[in-house]
């Protein structure tokens, strides 16, 4: 069974960047755009059988995107990795998880995947 599990999760990372001050001025790499402090966060999926790409957010995640990503991410990557199988979707209770749009996508890929709630 934990097998057919598909864990979702979106995570921030800081980013922190700056030019070498024992390189050369003109060296290439301080040339480079940077950015000086900031923070990125990435969405992903991963099972027992493998993972799914990871997505940048570039803004915080609302329902209509959570939408887009299960249709072009979770869709997909349930397509390829359980062909032929229903495997369980795991999110957490955040309110994109809940929405009403994103509750029906799944009503309508019941036969696909089952929502673990």
């Amino acid at each position: 069974m934990e097998d057919k599990i598909i864990r979702t999760t979106v995570k921030k990372y800081n980013v922190f960047h700056t030019c070498s001050t024992s390189a050369p001025p003109t060296t290439e790499v301080c040339h480079l755009p940077t950015v000086k402090h900031g923070s990125i966060m990435v969405w992903g999926e991963i099972s027992w059988r493998g993972f799914g790409p990871l997505v940048i957010l570039h803004e915080r995640i609302k329902s209509n995107h959570y939408l887009s990503i299960l249709e072009d991410h979770v869709h997909p990557f349930v397509q390829t990795v359980f062909p032929e199988e229903r495997p369980l979707f795991q999110d957490g209770n955040a309110p994109i998880h809940t929405a009403r749009y994103v509750q029906e996508w799944f009503g309508e890929h019941d036969d696909e995947v089952e929502l673990l709630t």
